[in-house]
């Protein structure tokens, strides 16, 4: 019963990463998307240089700033993911 839980726990534990990696490659793959379109946008928008210039210059700061957003979203369900994994191989082990 116990052996059982324990197998329990880890093959959950191994779903969550599972699903927290494939979160991931979703959020990179729209990232990239929404870049080449972007980029596309831009060089085919009829504006003059400066204009292009200062638009890619606007895109890139905010571009930056959803990354961090996202990326310290993520940091945080991975340490939140990481304290609940601590705790239930804390009570796994107790109960073994």
């Amino acid at each position: 019963m116990i052996i059982n839980d324990a197998l329990e726990f880890f093959t959950e534990d191994k779903r969550k990463r599972e699903k927290a990696k494939a979160a991931q490659n979703i959020a990179i793959g729209i990232g990239i998307g929404v870049a080449v379109g972007v980029l596309a946008g831009v060089l085919l928008a009829p504006k003059s240089g400066k204009e292009t210039r200062e638009f890619l210059k606007n895109k890139a700061a905010d571009t930056a700033d959803a990354i961090k957003d996202s990326v310290r979203k993520n940091a945080e369900a991975a340490r939140d993911m990481a304290a609940d994994i601590a705790d239930n191989a804390s009570d796994a082990i107790k109960d073994l």
